[in-house]
């Protein structure tokens, strides 16, 4: 049965005029009314600097959707567009909030039950639109309000901690919802899924009989358009303090017996606490600052890898691995377990593992050896041909998670907890690195390789 949202509502986009809009949120919402999930009325307020007319909006909005589906203007399309609006304003303006409201009860009559507004705006300017939205909501019913933010939170550990306490004197905790949009792909919430109800997965994750973990998130694509904020931020920021790291967790969290959000959030906090940071290289693509004429900077990697232990008793001996990167030979995101060998196994034979192939092509498999020395492929823990969400259930990740959003559910949201040790962890790991080159369409870096061999493993590249 599909989960439905039957309230009264307003959708407001901060920074409606922006690159995410047009390629993730609008599709997102048209994704939510075609599939039926909204049971009721709701507006699409499109909210920025930009001065634009509603026509030029909606015709950004119906351009946004046609490239989404590949196909001609149908009668969803023209409806949907009846329910868009756009609003101009400032974000640091009390004025230009309180004419929004007025804005707002005017299209709407007053008839929401509640507002969702949506951050896709840089950090440094969502203190000042929660302030503003806290004030507009004076005198009025403040829990109809929920606080969608996408990553980044904050700039580092210091300013996560203030956009918090900003947050929490205003809004309850129960109303923001911290976006990370891998937590809305299907084969990652798959991961959780499978080791609640796989006793035999949790018993292979077990730190005594596991040699190393390895996650990678690896693109062929170059920066392209997004050199201004990628320069600010680099591939350790941009990659690991979110979506490696959410990764890691959901494979190797200690899994608690009651699975609601707190206490995955709770085991998830732990284990990002307790993950040690051991070495690190980066590197930069060559060519990377002549793609724009933006100022970029050398000391902006494009590739990080790095070695990590967990600090508690069940893994502390056992090395993770995570790497990332752009311009690669392959677009791979995947976690890969190696198992020991017995004492006496012959060093030529390659290690039983376990892979969790998020992309290109999402699937679970467990690798064993036979008497041969052959890899052979066992589809034993395999719940189908492939991870991949293929029924007419299936949405796109962001539209997965507005919908969780609206219906309150937040297991697969980050927590503040989180996002502030994982900026804490990357802080560390970002100080005094050294940059070295490579070429786009290799293989990652030399000295990524030196990484694992040392501990006699190497890195597990997917084929596609």
């Amino acid at each position: 049965m599909k989960n439905k949202f039957s309230k009264k509502f307003v959708f407001t986009i901060f920074g409606a005029s922006g690159d995410l809009a047009d390629l993730k949120l609008f599709p997102a919402l048209y994704e939510l009314y075609t599939s039926g999930r909204l049971e009721n009325d709701f507006w699409i307020v499109g909210y920025a600097r930009s001065e634009m007319s509603l026509e030029e909006f909606r015709i950004k909005f119906k351009n946004s959707i046609l490239e989404f589906i590949g196909d001609k203007a149908n009668d969803f399309v023209e409806v949907i567009l009846e329910r868009v609006f756009y609003f101009q304003g400032q974000y640091d303006k009390a004025d230009s909030f309180e004419e929004y409201q007025e804005f707002v009860d005017e299209i709407t009559g007053g008839e929401f039950e509640e507002e969702l507004f949506h951050f896709s705006v840089p950090p440094s300017t969502y203190s000042e639109i929660i302030s503003n939205i806290a004030q507009i909501r004076i005198g009025k019913n403040r829990d109809k309000v929920k606080l969608l933010i996408e990553k980044p939170f904050g700039e580092g550990a210091n300013s996560a901690e203030k956009l918090e306490r900003c947050i929490m004197d205003k809004f309850k905790a129960e109303q923001v919802f911290l976006i990370d949009h891998y937590l809305g792909k299907h084969p990652v919430r798959s991961i959780l899924s499978l080791r609640e109800n796989n006793r035999v997965l949790n018993m292979l994750l077990a730190g005594d009989i596991v040699s190393n973990v390895q996650i990678s998130a690896l693109e062929k694509l170059t920066v392209e358009n997004r050199l201004g904020y990628y320069d600010a931020v680099g591939a350790t920021r941009d990659m690991v303090q979110s979506h490696l790291i959410q990764l890691l967790c959901f494979v190797l969290f200690e899994m608690p017996a009651k699975v609601d959000f707190w206490s995955v959030d709770s085991a998830k906090e732990y284990l990002i606490r307790n993950l040690d940071f051991v070495k690190g290289v980066f590197g930069q693509y060559e060519g990377y600052c002549s793609e724009s004429r933006i100022a970029c900077s050398p000391n902006t990697e494009t590739y990080f890898a790095g070695k990590f232990f967990l600090n508690n008793s069940n893994w502390i001996n056992t090395p993770v691995y995570l790497r990332t990167g752009k311009a690669l030979d392959r677009r791979q995101t995947s976690v890969v377990i190696e198992f020991k060998k017995y004492e006496n196994q012959h060093l030529e034979i390659p290690c039983n593992r376990l892979e969790i192939e998020i992309a290109p092509a999402p699937s679970i498999r467990l690798f064993l050896v036979n008497e041969n020395g052959y890899e052979s492929k066992v589809h034993n823990l395999v719940t189908s041909e492939s991870l991949s969400c293929e029924d007419e259930s299936c949405m796109s990740p962001h539209a997965v998670l507005f919908l969780d959003a609206m219906l309150g559910k937040r297991m697969f949201f980050v927590s503040f907890e989180q996002a502030i040790e994982s900026w804490r962890l990357v802080e560390n790991v970002v100080q005094n690195k050294q940059i070295s080159e490579y070429h786009i369409g290799d293989n990652g870096l030399k000295e990524a390789d030196e990484l694992l061999e040392r501990d006699g493993f190497k890195w597990i590249d997917i084929d596609e």
